[in-house]
């Protein structure tokens, strides 16, 4: 270029030649007879498989992210879902029958099995199938005849619901049998064996053809175990009067299927495997599933209510029923 003059117009397309060969940052950039080798083409491909790769991936990774999503609204379908429609009969347990024809014949019966099963509703069904009314009564210590018969309040005499239903033929439940006070137990052997009761003041109580009564507990009147440590053991006289009307209710199955969450019984049966498998003293009832149940189709989180139902339990003992479970954070 000229002293204090402008550029040719040579210089300018030199210029502008080198800007094309070496790109605006100074960097080479290809010519057409560069792109035309085999290293550039080379480098290129690389490039070209690299990219495909990675879109690649993150096609599987968004196929499996899919995947999951719709095995989880699959579950949470099943989970949250309104149990279906069930008639009176499919919701019966399978010791129905059996309870159902002990009570028609007027026998005292003994319904024994684990917490939850459901001893109690089975027994008030039987009633109302039957046509009967049914009263149920709690038992513990300290609740002595007077309970069973008459006591005395400060606004009079008292009846008891044991004297009412062995009156006017009602069925009577006596629930927790086993923690059942002996002075009222010793009253009731006699109610069943004799067929009436002498009350001072009162006079004859005859027992009505339709009474019946039916009692209810965790173990077979043998003594506590290491679950039901709170169980005492029955005398011979009082086991002797439901002696061949003792009837097992267990965990039924079919209504389990019937009535809880499918998810939440497949759980709950793995934990109860577990739990016989090791020996453990707790109890995963029907109840519990159940509730479980109520609680998961009403939008509360699962692991919440698996929080809820492992409280109180060691570490070591959730790790052995359930090693996946990861207890919520608390707030």
């Amino acid at each position: 270029m000229p002293e204090g003059g402008r550029p040719t117009w040579a210089e300018r397309l030199r210029e502008v030649r080198d800007v094309r060969r070496t790109g605006a940052a100074g960097n080479p950039v290809p010519n057409h007879r560069e792109r035309r080798t085999a290293p550039y083409w080379g480098a290129c491909r690389e490039r070209w498989k690299e990219e495909a790769e990675k879109c690649r991936e993150a096609a599987q990774a968004a196929e499996e992210e899919a995947r999951a999503a719709c095995e989880k609204a699959k579950r949470d379908a099943a989970l949250y879902a309104p149990p279906p429609p069930v008639n009176g009969d499919e919701l019966r347990h399978a010791k129905f029958g059996r309870v159902r024809a002990l009570v028609e014949l007027g026998l005292p019966t003994f319904l024994v099995g684990p917490a939850g099963s459901g001893k109690t509703h089975l027994a008030e069904q039987v009633a109302r199938d039957l046509g009967r009314e049914s009263v149920l009564d709690s038992l513990s210590g300290g609740r002595g005849e007077g309970h069973l018969l008459r006591k005395h309040t400060m606004t009079g005499p008292e009846e008891g619901l044991f004297l009412r239903a062995y009156r006017d033929g009602l069925v009577w439940i006596g629930d927790e049998i086993e923690k059942g006070d002996p002075n009222a137990l010793t009253v009731l052997n006699g109610a069943l064996a004799n067929g009436y009761i002498d009350l001072p003041g009162v006079g004859r109580v005859n027992r009505h053809p339709d009474f019946v009564a039916v009692v209810i507990g965790n173990t077979y009147g043998t003594g506590g175990d290491r679950v039901y440590c709170g169980s005492n053991q029955l005398d011979g006289s009082t086991l002797n009067r439901f002696q061949a009307q003792t009837v097992h209710v267990g965990y039924s199955a079919a209504l389990e299927e019937r009535l809880i969450a499918p998810e939440v019984l497949a759980w709950g049966r793995a934990v109860r495997k577990g739990m016989n498998a090791k020996g453990m003293r707790r109890i995963l009832s029907t109840r519990d599933l159940l509730n479980a149940t109520k609680q998961v189709r009403s939008g509360i989180a699962f692991e919440e209510v698996k929080a809820s139902i492992f409280s109180g339990w060691k570490v070591d003992e959730v790790r052995l029923v359930d090693p996946d479970f990861e207890k919520p954070e608390e707030e």
